[in-house]
């Protein structure tokens, strides 16, 4: 069950971020100094391990993913 939930806060975490970097990426700028973060960057990383988060999901719920298990097999 702990998993679940440390695989759930992962994912909740992940999206929270992405959503966070959305918003700061699209603010407009008007001060001269530049950003200090640089938040696409930030959205892509989020968005990416949100979508690890849900492999990882799909694991433990007994779903095997993979090269070997895909539809057309491996290339």
């Amino acid at each position: 069950m702990l998993e679940w939930l440390i695989t759930g806060g992962a994912f909740l975490a992940c999206v929270g971020l992405a959503v966070l970097a959305n918003h700061k990426s699209t603010e407009v700028w008007d001060e001269p100094r530049p950003r200090l973060i640089p938040w696409r960057i930030v959205m892509v990383f989020a968005a990416f391990g949100a979508i690890l988060a849900i492999v990882h999901a799909m694991n433990l719920a007994g779903f095997e993913t993979g090269p070997d298990k895909a539809l057309l097999g491996r290339f």
